[in-house]
């Protein structure tokens, strides 16, 4: 028939885009695992309970299970894109440390280098250095806590006017 067809090329569809089979039997199996236990507590009689259960098989194995399926393949998408995210974020985290890091232990490893020659500190240069990229690296980690804080819900934002002008003053300054 016609809607057979339609349904068939439907799963095809599905089929093409990558769900798998365990996805496919989930959702076929979900009314006989979860909505039929159920249902024979509600028709205690077994005519009433197998008329009901002939015509809910009927329109879930049709129209539910494509709706099913379309919902399976919706939510994988979505955890594979926000996977993605994950992972481009916790990359560009870990090379956004990697720069004061490298700047902390290259600083400090010259004034040790200084102190060994001269047995003093002769140059300030590299403790200004060192301090810099601590407090950037601070910043950055603090930058992730509050992440971690918004995604709880407990993050709070403090509102305040600003010129943003000076704003921009500041940011270009600090570069």
């Amino acid at each position: 028939s016609e809607h057979y067809r339609k349904m068939v090329d439907f799963g095809h569809k599905l089929e093409a885009t990558g769900i798998t089979l365990e996805e496919i039997i989930l959702s076929l199996h979900f009314f006989e695992e979860v909505s039929l236990p159920l249902l024979m507590r509600e028709y205690p009689e077994k005519e009433r309970l197998a008329q009901v259960t002939f015509a809910l098989d009927m329109l879930f194995h049709n129209e539910l299970s494509c709706l099913c399926l379309a919902y399976f393949y919706r939510y994988r998408s979505e955890i594979a894109r926000l996977e993605k995210l994950r992972d481009d974020l916790t990359h560009m985290i870990v090379h956004d440390l990697k720069n004061p890091l490298s700047v902390i232990t290259i600083a400090a490893t010259s004034l040790l280098d200084d102190i060994r020659q001269d047995g003093k500190i002769t140059r300030t240069d590299y403790l200004e250095l060192i301090a810099g990229a601590g407090q950037e690296t601070f910043k950055m980690v603090n930058n992730l806590l509050d992440i971690h804080k918004m995604e709880e819900g407990k993050f709070v934002l403090r509102r305040s006017k600003n010129d943003l002008n000076e704003v921009i003053r500041g940011i270009l300054a600090a570069n």
